[in-house]
């Protein structure tokens, strides 16, 4: 259920930043997103909280000394243009405060998703990018610990890639992080599984820990296979190049083999710093030209010297001669094929054990589980892109509620209309259903202050709320309707018994 549960939003800290949304939470703090009325204009911020939850004034002390001291840091790394800038921080009511820009865009994890598997000429620039900043970050002394597809965005008007969630401050003032001198110590290993090499895991990271993490995000764009899948020799080195297309003799073997280096299982045998990779980096630009982003050809070797104007001129002419025939023979197919009947889409199972539930989902919908994270429990199947333009996935939502206390099904009703009804306009009202097999409810409803639809569907059972909702572009909402009750129809929930 999407509905607003923080009483933080409207507060005004400092006596500026005004809390708007509640973007994530979890057990160390919260995301905010804010906006600065001291400004001349309204400018949009991110604002992290977190909560250490000290028990006497030698911990806060200690706490809000080590708290200035990473902020100090990350600051000084803000400085670089693709890393979020850190415009204040602060402690209040023993809560500390980053105030940190805005990057509106859309993260790696979603573009990979959305292509499935990126091309040598996609994935060239996005690496370079990483590459950049992370050796304006280790120059600086500093290791993120945690280069992932989702803490790289890219940004929506420059489309730069841009590096973020630099985690060591919400570890550095961690009650258990600190000894009973006021000293630093370290309990928590920070990273993500499938882009940890083994150093880091023991709780030793190095520069080239991080450059592990970065060679694997590009296995992960050029495969499409999750790095948790990728199996490992015997020396913990990826064995990755066979999920690469049916093509992939096409591939620069100089890529490849950085990209190989990147990832050695041994932080020895990898490379140890950003420059040396930018040093063998800069041989790719000798064979590789690099398309622009608004160009949509296929990638080429660079032209000897010994071609000529005239040779170059028939090429250009050729390839828009052979564009305009595929464009013409693909107009005369399509126009047959549309007499023909258009098949219907596969739909695949998708099982969580643990979590006791089955659905059926249309093929080509991608799956995003969100068990772990600070969010609601449950997973997501999202429609592919339509188009570069298209900046949002519709989507069905499965999510897992626990109730603080038992509720029957006609009491949680009351609750989440009401909560809905405060950011919603109602379209139909709810109503009883039937819903996974046992007595539940549908309600349609449309946000105030947003362009989203939304179909809901719950019920209640063992002390959880088991929720289903389909979300869309006002817009597109009857467009993926269909599909979208077909796949709440399919669900099934093992732990809702009489």
């Amino acid at each position: 259920m999407e509905t607003n549960r923080d009483n933080l939003i409207g507060t005004i800290l400092k006596g500026k930043y005004r809390i708007d949304e509640l973007l994530a939470e979890g057990g160390q703090g919260k995301i905010y997103y804010a906006t600065d009325l001291s400004a001349g204009i309204d400018r949009q911020y991110i604002v992290k909280q977190f909560t250490p939850n000290y028990d006497n004034d030698f911990l806060l002390n200690v706490g809000t000394r080590f708290f200035n001291q990473e902020s100090e840091i990350l600051q000084k790394l803000g400085r670089h243009s693709q890393i979020p800038q850190i415009f204040d921080h602060f402690e209040a009511d023993k809560k500390f405060y980053l105030v940190q820009e805005f990057i509106e865009g859309n993260n790696l994890e979603t573009e990979f998703a959305s292509k499935k598997q990126l091309t040598e000429m996609e994935l060239f620039p996005i690496l370079k990018d990483i590459l950049d900043v992370l050796n304006f970050v280790h120059q600086n002394n500093y290791i993120h610990r945690d280069i992932k597809p989702s803490n790289l965005i890219r940004n929506k008007y420059d489309q730069k890639i841009y590096l973020i969630d630099f985690g060591a401050v919400k570890e550095k003032i961690k009650r258990e992080n600190i000894g009973n001198q006021g000293e630093s110590k370290s309990t928590v290993v920070i990273g993500t599984e499938g882009y940890m090499p083994n150093e880091q895991k023991l709780s030793r990271p190095k520069f080239c820990s991080d450059i592990y993490a970065a060679g694997m995000v590009a296995i992960n764009a050029l495969t499409g296979v999750d790095p948790q899948q990728i199996f490992k020799d015997e020396k913990f080195n990826p064995i990755w190049q066979h999920h690469l297309p049916a093509d992939s003799k096409k591939y620069n073997p100089n890529l490849l083999r950085i990209i190989d280096k990147m990832v050695r299982g041994s932080c020895q045998e990898r490379y140890q710093s950003v420059t040396e990779i930018l040093g063998d980096w800069q041989k790719l630009n000798d064979t590789i030209v690099i398309k622009s982003p608004m160009e949509d050809i296929s990638p080429t070797l660079k032209n000897s010297e010994n071609n000529t104007a005239e040779e170059n001129n028939k090429k250009s002419w050729l390839t828009w001669l052979v564009w305009g025939i595929g464009t013409i023979v693909g107009t005369i197919v399509l126009g047959i094929a549309g007499f023909s009947l258009i098949p219907q889409e596969k739909y695949i199972a998708y099982e969580n054990k643990e979590h006791k539930i089955k659905i059926e989902r249309p093929e080509s919908w991608q799956v995003r589980e969100d068990w772990n994270t600070f969010q609601e429990k449950g997973v997501k199947f999202l429609t592919p892109l339509e188009n570069n333009q298209d900046e949002y996935q519709e989507r069905v939502a499965v999510s897992i509620e626990e109730l603080s206390t038992p509720l029957s099904l006609a009491e949680y009703n009351a609750q989440a209309t009401n909560q809905i009804a405060t950011y919603n306009t109602i379209i139909e009202p709810a109503t009883p259903t039937t819903f996974a097999n046992k007595e539940g409810t549908k309600i349609i409803y449309q946000e105030k202050e947003g362009n989203k639809k939304r179909l809901e569907y719950w019920t209640v059972k063992n002390q959880k709320a088991y929720i289903a909702t389909y979300s869309a572009e006002v817009d597109k909402f009857d467009k993926y309707l269909k599909k979208a009750e077909e796949t709440i129809a399919s669900l099934m929930i093992n732990d809702v018994t009489e």
